[in-house]
C-alpha cells in the first residue's frame, strides 16, 4: 500500500486495491471525458485528481461523511454545483465567513449527496509548483472551518487512514 498520497494512475490503482479501502471498482473515465470536463471548467485538473478520474470515474459511498465523490459528469464549481448553499455562505449576513467564502468561490465541489454536511473541495486559486491544487474538507453546518490538504491525493489518503483507524477502534471495543 502506498505510504504517500497517490498521484499517478499506477499509484491510484494500488491505493484503491489496498485492504480497508472498500473501493467499489468504478470504471475509469476516458481521456476524452477528462479533457471535456477540463474544457467545460476552463482549467487543467490537478494531477492527483485527474489521474484518479482516469482510474475511477467517481466513488460511490466513500467511507467518510463526504458521501459520494463526483465523476467527470458531476464535477462543477461550488457556486454552480450548490447555488443554495453558496448563496447562504456568501450572503451579506455572513461577513464573518468572508475569508471562507472567498476560498470556496473558486473551488470545485467534489463530494455529492453529503448527508452529514461534509464537503470535499479543490481550490483553483491555490496551486503548488507540482500542479496540485489545495484540497479542503469543509463542514458547512459546523461554522465553516476549512481543513486544508496539499492535494486531492493527500485528502483521500488521510481520509482512508482515518476510516481504517476508526474501524480498528470499533472492532477492538
Amino acid at each position: 500500500m502506498p505510504e504517500s498520497a497517490p498521484v499517478t494512475i499506477p499509484e491510484w490503482r494500488e491505493f484503491l486495491a489496498a485492504p480497508g479501502t472498500d473501493w467499489p471498482t468504478t470504471r475509469p473515465a476516458s481521456e476524452d471525458a477528462v479533457l471535456a470536463v477540463e474544457e467545460r471548467l476552463g482549467v487543467l485538473l490537478p494531477p492527483s485528481f485527474r489521474n484518479f478520474l482516469l482510474t475511477s470515474d467517481g466513488w460511490e459511498d466513500i467511507n467518510t461523511n463526504a458521501g459520494t465523490l463526483a465523476g467527470v459528469d458531476a464535477v462543477e464549481w461550488f457556486p454552480t454545483a450548490d447555488p443554495e448553499l453558496w448563496a447562504a455562505w456568501s450572503g451579506p449576513d455572513m461577513d464573518s465567513y468572508a475569508e471562507e467564502a472567498a476560498i470556496i468561490k473558486r473551488c470545485l465541489l467534489l463530494s455529492l449527496e453529503s448527508a452529514q454536511g461534509d464537503y470535499w473541495l479543490l481550490s483553483a486559486d491555490e496551486v503548488g509548483e507540482n500542479g496540485e491544487w489545495r484540497a479542503y474538507e469543509w463542514w458547512a453546518g459546523d461554522g465553516g472551518d476549512l481543513i486544508a490538504h496539499d492535494s486531492f491525493g493527500a485528502l483521500v489518503h488521510d481520509a482512508r487512514d482515518k476510516w481504517i483507524a476508526e474501524a480498528e477502534e470499533d472492532s477492538a471495543s
